[in-house]
């Protein structure tokens, strides 16, 4: 088992901030999770584009040979005790933030995992990331998805928690998974239609 903590402490710069991110990513078991530094792009609507144009494999990916670039073995975080992955997340943040001065880390969890918070909406919706309307619509148009989902299927995460509603849980994110995961679901549709005409 590597010594996370020594690495972390080691890659602490702005040249190892993606990798660090990777491991943040794996810590949390948000391993195929959406995200990009803004300073990437030349604006926020592009960073937005650039989640929306690859695949969570692409991030999962990704995500892993920034692990493995760390000397950290994929399967070594993911059986870590969840208290020590936290205590590393904390490290993380703190790392991250801290080099996020004049950059912007743009994620997008709820792309992955419907019971994730849907932070990338929230932050559109407050007008801290200036988007256009297409991009506006679409988070908008999957915000109502959510909630119609969550409805339909009547689940609620206050219930007790048993075999049934864990299979539930299950169900629902592969089906989320189906619905919003694709790329082709972020793309704007007045473009193609306008290229057959």
């Amino acid at each position: 088992m590597p010594n996370i903590q020594a690495i972390i402490i080691k890659s602490s710069d702005t040249y190892n901030l993606k990798k660090l991110i990777s491991l943040r990513a794996f810590l949390l078991e948000e391993q195929d999770c959406p995200w990009t530094l803004a300073y990437d792009h030349e604006n926020i609507n592009e960073a937005i584009n650039f989640l929306q144009n690859n695949s969570l494999k692409f991030f999962l990916d990704l995500n892993t040979r920034n692990l493995i670039k760390l000397n950290i073995k994929p399967l070594e975080v993911i059986m870590m005790p969840k208290n020590k992955k936290l205590n590393y997340v904390e490290t993380l943040n703190e790392i991250i933030n801290s080099f996020l001065y004049e950059n912007e880390f743009v994620i997008d969890k709820l792309r992955s995992n419907p019971f994730f918070e849907d932070t990338l909406f929230q932050e559109i919706q407050t007008n801290k990331y200036d988007v256009n309307l297409n991009i506006f619509n679409i988070y908008n148009k999957r915000n109502q998805d959510l909630k119609n989902l969550f409805e339909k299927a009547n689940f609620n995460l206050k219930d007790n928690y048993n075999c049934s509603q864990f299979s539930k849980e299950l169900k629902i994110k592969n089906y989320w998974k189906y619905l919003w995961s694709n790329v082709e679901k972020y793309k704007d549709e007045s473009i193609i239609n306008n290229v057959i005409v």
